[in-house]
């Protein structure tokens, strides 16, 4: 979910097509917001998950055995090809279900802004069911263009009821 003090604008799914991921896949949802007569692109994503879930496959060693990160990467690229394709100030955010010690991380993210980097904090979101979050799998990322600038101030994670993963928050300063 995306808040905002801000109207967002112009929601809309994207989805690159049918085939592309499994049948039970979210994307993204695309929202704009104008700040000084200018739009800033909020994409709010939710990722595919890197391996198959069943009833019958269960616990750690049964998903690491069954994991494949080929849908989520093919999203990830699909991503970065879309904001590079169209000239726009972003805020990328949502479940990536992606740690941020995965190589795909690192290439997606090699001219984006981690708010939770900047934040300073560990800002671990998932998981919401243990004791201590202990992985991040949750953004919110910010690609700007010459024209204008998205500074992230902070980021903090907060408790979400009914959800495996703790929401994270970013206050942003556009200028």
């Amino acid at each position: 979910m995306t808040l905002s003090k801000i109207e967002l604008l112009n929601n809309k799914f994207i989805d690159p097509g049918e085939g592309f991921t499994s049948r039970d896949a979210r994307i993204t949802i695309e929202s704009h917001m104008i700040i000084k007569n200018r739009s800033i692109a909020i994409l709010n994503n939710h990722l595919s998950i890197p391996f198959q879930r069943s009833n019958i496959c269960k616990g750690l060693n049964c998903l690491l055995s069954n994991y494949n990160q080929n849908d989520r990467d093919n999203q990830l690229y699909f991503l970065k090809e879309y904001i590079e394709k169209n000239s726009s100030n972003y805020i990328l955010m949502g479940d990536f279900n992606l740690s941020d010690q995965n190589y795909s991380y690192i290439n997606f993210t090699n001219d984006l802004i981690d708010t939770g980097v900047c934040s300073g904090k560990f800002n671990y979101t998932w998981s919401n069911v243990f004791f201590i979050p202990f992985i991040r799998l949750d953004y919110i990322l910010v690609k700007n263009e010459q024209d204008q600038v998205i500074i992230p101030i902070s980021t903090k994670t907060f408790k979400l009821d009914k959800s495996d993963h703790l929401g994270i928050i970013a206050e942003l300063i556009i200028l």
